[in-house]
């Protein structure tokens, strides 16, 4: 190391630019930092050709020809004394505190007899002048420090003179001492190992025992291994600072691969927290499954939770899929709970009543919104108190049937609906048919009974029955009853029927007019004539109108007669029993 250290390259300042771009007292350029030591500023092969210089009587400048080729500076003054100066430490070409050699050489000739031409080349700061380099001399920089060059002709009493003058200086060198050299390599080189422990310490911080050979600590990040880089950056030793950055490589590399198994490790999880949420109702893993959850969907979801290395997360996946895979066995296993509820009558049942299967072990029922809790389950029957709860046919009633965990597994409707009603008109003997309404669509059918003799028959449809009766009942004093069935012939209702004797009625017609060429019969009535029917030669028609004061009228300009036709007029009660008969003539 510390071979290395003395073969850095030091840096070299040439006198060379004492002087530039035209303006007086001009500050050199840095030197570069990559010279071997003793260089002459190899770089510089730029040229020049005009100088300025400062007079040493002050006021007026003079311009000289000046050629510069690497550190030749070759300069003619035709005014005598003349100096440049440059700042060598503030643009950090000399280190302030370092001791430094200087070396040059001069060849001047002046062309006045008895004179000669003096340079001298010194150390100083911006306001004075201060110690004389010698080629050779050595010396030790300060701030602000100026290298002057002072090129004046003297006589031989050494007075200077203003004549002109030619001068070359070649070979201008500024470089650190040997001694500067060794002082400064061990210096680095004991800065260096300090600089290598210090790296060393943060990267073996980076792995788990300190040990850069295994696994880094878990808490190490990419921000961490550039911190630690940091240091390794400062070791100068090449083969040490190899072996660091190998172990920072490998730390990144390890960083890089925890980062992508995080990232997939997250993937994971999500895919599989996804799957199992997908299993349940609003992906609620607190609720219940979906009835389209399949155990082929069950299983893909366990795949991807047993693909998961976070334990904690894992178990709390494999507990939510437990959960699913226990509600859709007892599904499959569960016998469908199915109900039916009979048609409740008002004002005739009790209790709301039914059938159901499955598992059930309690009731609820739902009447218009409002929720009833009670009833009785057994044996694949129901009941429950309605008497108090349903009062109108419109009224909404449904049946909620629970299982053991008092969730609901099935609800229906029933069917509300009014008492059964029959109304029968009025029956007289002689009557053709019974007939009446009722309330009941499930009435499909019918029978009377009379006198204890049964007959079928009738017409049951839109609310309304007909049942001809006229050969069965014969008498007011006849018992007779009307039942009505379903489609199953199941007994919904009977109803006695009241039987009235016939009203005697009597009556005449006092006269009947008709002639040729009249639209009308016209004559009176008397009694309890309420219509008629009229033969002519043959036809009969029926109809007419009786007016309350006993005329009436029955139209016939619409049928044929003559003044020969035979025509016969009855007079019927309202009904139709015969209480007169007439034969008319007609008038011509």
């Amino acid at each position: 190391m510390k071979k290395n250290m003395l073969i850095k390259v030091m840096n070299v300042m040439t006198a060379t630019a004492i002087i530039g771009s035209g303006v007086v007292g001009g500050v050199i350029a840095p030197l570069p930092t990559t010279q071997a030591q003793a260089s002459v500023m190899p770089q510089l092969d730029s040229k020049w050709t005009s100088y300025k210089f400062l007079n040493a009587n002050g006021g007026a400048v003079s311009e000289g020809g000046a050629t510069l080729n690497n550190s030749l500076i070759k300069l003619t003054q035709s005014n005598g004394y003349s100096y440049g100066r440059v700042l060598v430490n503030s643009k950090n070409n000399l280190e302030t505190g370092k001791e430094y050699e200087i070396s040059y050489s001069t060849k001047a000739t002046t062309t006045v007899a008895k004179h000669y031409v003096d340079a001298r080349v010194s150390l100083g700061t911006l306001s004075a002048g201060g110690r004389i380099l010698s080629s050779g001399a050595k010396f030790k920089m300060t701030a602000g420090s100026l290298i002057m060059l002072d090129v004046a002709t003297k006589n031989s009493a050494g007075t200077i003179t203003n004549y002109n003058f030619d001068i070359e200086i070649s070979g201008l060198t500024i470089q650190k001492t040997q001694a500067q050299l060794e002082k400064d390599a061990l210096e680095e080189a004991n800065n260096d190992k300090a600089a290598q422990d210090n790296a060393r310490e943060a990267v073996n911080n980076l792995f788990e025992n300190k040990d850069p050979q295994g696994l880094i600590t878990a808490d190490v990040t990419q921000e961490s291994i550039d911190k630690a880089k940091e240091f390794v950056d400062k070791v100068m030793d090449p083969t040490i600072k190899a072996e660091l950055e190998s172990y920072i490589t490998e730390a990144k590399k390890q960083v890089d691969a925890k980062t992508a198994e995080i990232a997939a490790e997250e993937a994971r999880q999500e895919a599989a927290k996804k799957a199992v949420e997908e299993l349940f109702n609003n992906n609620d893993v607190t609720g219940t499954i979906k009835d389209n959850t399949t155990q082929e969907a069950i299983d893909k979801a366990k795949e991807l939770v047993e693909a998961i290395t976070d334990a904690d997360k894992k178990a709390e996946l494999e507990a939510q899929i437990t959960e699913a895979q226990k509600q859709l066995t007892d599904k499959e296993t569960k016998v469908e709970v199915t109900g039916k509820g009979n048609t409740f009558t008002l004002q005739q049942d009790r209790y709301l009543t039914g059938s159901y299967t499955g598992d059930v072990s309690s009731m609820s029922v739902d009447i218009n919104g409002k929720r009833y809790y009670g009833g009785t389950v057994k044996n694949g029957e129901f009941n429950f108190y309605a008497l108090d709860k349903i009062a109108k046919e419109s009224d909404e009633v449904l049946v909620n049937l629970h299982g053991a965990d008092k969730s609901i597994q099935t609800t229906f409707a029933v069917v509300v609906k009014s008492p059964t009603k029959i109304t029968a008109n009025a029956y007289k003997t002689k009557d053709s048919n019974i007939t009446g309404t009722f309330n009941n669509t499930d009435i499909t059918k019918m029978n009377i009974v009379v006198n204890g003799k049964t007959y079928w028959g009738g017409t049951v449809a839109n609310d309304e029955f007909k049942f001809y009766a006229l050969d069965k009942i014969t008498n007011a004093t006849d018992e007779v009853t009307m039942n009505f069935f379903n489609a199953n012939n199941e007994l919904i209702i009977s109803k006695n029927l009241t039987i009235t004797a016939p009203v005697a009625t009597s009556g005449e017609i006092t006269s009947a007019n008709l002639a040729v060429g009249d639209k009308n019969i016209t004559g009176t009535i008397t009694g309890d004539i309420k219509s008629f029917g009229v033969t002519i030669d043959g036809t009969t028609y029926n109809g007419g109108t009786i007016a309350a004061d006993g005329t009436f009228k029955f139209y016939v300009a619409d049928k044929k007669f003559t003044a020969d036709s035979t025509i016969t007029m009855v007079g019927y009660d309202k009904s139709k029993n015969t209480l007169a008969e007439m034969t008319l003539s007609v008038t011509k």
